[in-house]
This record gives structure tokens, C-alpha cells and sequence, in this order.
């Protein structure tokens, strides 16, 4: 089954249904980034270190060494461009509908892919943000950026995003005193003894 069918019908049941929070506090948080490439004159952004990508769409992958990359434009809908077999994980935890899949047998590489995507999508001029001191742009993406979008000019972006990450929303305060209370909470006395008896027995006893 080719990805972009397999996504469309996975989709149908349950897109979205493993976000973390609403839509709307994701589309706020895209907002608060647009508003800091405008600040940097940044055309383009490409967000590749897994934690901006789970940040900005909730995106929870099968491995954080699996290539992934959000096309943030500066205006219009963003665009999640990684593997097949992350079909699963970028339709079921992300709120992003426009999902491009890079396919493994391809001759090009999925640096090669994405500057197709990018030239496709008109993407491919001004400024355009990476990060490349965070773990996610792959020296081989990276290495076809570079040389393929020559038409626009590549800026540091690394911590554009975590900047923003730093401030919290009511939602995400919440839901960190809700992560507290349950870390603070102790186990049942049952889970306690079940515990004890399935110890392994000390040598020599």
C-alpha cells in the first residue's frame, strides 16, 4: 500500500487522537514562531530537533534518529516532511494534515526529497532558517540543503524555537502540576508487595 494511502485511511480513524494538547495551543505556539521569524527576517523555517518538532506538532516518533523536518512557511499551513515508516506516529500524534512521506527505496536521499518538496512548494527563496546545533539535521540532509536550495540563503536558527519552549501556557502548567502530583503519589500497598515478591532471591540463600 503506497504511504500517502495508507496515511489518508489511518487518518479517517484517528488522526490527531494522541495529542498531548489542543490544536489551539499548537496553532498559538506556531503563531508565537511566525512572529520570531518575522523578527529575523527568516522567509522559511525548518525545524528538525525533536523536541521543537514535538513542540510545535506533537509529533512522537517511532526514534528520535528517524529523519524528520517541519516546513514552517511564513504565512500558510506548515508541512511534515519524514519517513514512511512514520506514518503512524505523524498522523496519529500531530495535528498537521499536510504530511509528505520520504521513501526509503528513492535513489535520493530525504535531503534530496525535502529540496524537491521545498522547490515544489515554492519554498526555496529568501531566508531560510535550520538548526544545525541541535541533534535532528543529519549531515547528509544538511549536505542537500545546502547545495540544493541555492536560491535562497541559509541562516542559524537553532534556538528559535527553544526560546519560546521555555514559556509556558496555562495548559502546559497544568498539565506539569498533574505530572508532579501523580510522580509524587506512591504506589498502592499491592503494587509495593507484588514488587517485593518477585525479587530476585540474594546469592546463596
Amino acid at each position: 500500500m503506497e504511504s500517502t494511502v495508507y496515511a489518508a485511511r489511518l487518518a479517517e480513524a484517528c488522526a490527531g487522537t494522541e495529542l498531548a494538547f489542543s490544536e489551539a495551543t499548537y496553532r498559538d505556539r506556531l503563531a508565537a514562531v511566525r512572529q520570531s521569524m518575522a523578527a529575523a527576517d527568516i522567509n522559511t523555517l525548518l525545524v528538525t530537533h525533536s523536541c521543537d518538532l514535538n513542540y510545535l506538532t506533537g509529533y512522537d516518533t517511532f526514534g528520535v534518529d528517524i529523519y524528520a523536518a517541519l516546513i514552517v512557511p511564513s504565512d500558510g499551513e506548515p508541512v511534515l516532511h519524514t519517513m514512511t515508516v512514520e506514518v503512524p506516529s505523524a498522523v496519529n500524534t500531530t495535528w498537521i494534515d499536510d504530511l509528505v512521506f520520504a521513501e526509503w527505496y528513492q535513489p535520493e536521499g530525504a535531503g534530496e526529497q525535502l529540496v524537491a518538496l521545498m522547490a515544489k512548494r515554492g519554498f526555496t527563496v529568501g531566508r531560510i532558517g535550520i538548526q544545525p546545533a541541535r541533534q535532528g539535521l543529519r549531515p547528509d540532509v544538511y549536505c542537500a540543503v545546502r547545495d540544493g536550495l541555492t536560491g535562497g540563503v541559509l541562516v542559524d536558527a537553532t534556538d528559535l524555537v527553544g526560546r519560546l519552549r521555555m514559556i509556558k501556557s496555562p495548559e502546559e502548567i497544568d498539565c506539569m502540576r498533574r505530572a508532579a502530583a501523580i510522580t509524587l503519589k506512591p504506589p498502592p500497598a499491592s503494587k509495593r508487595a507484588d514488587c517485593a515478591s518477585t525479587s530476585p532471591p540474594l546469592a546463596g540463600n
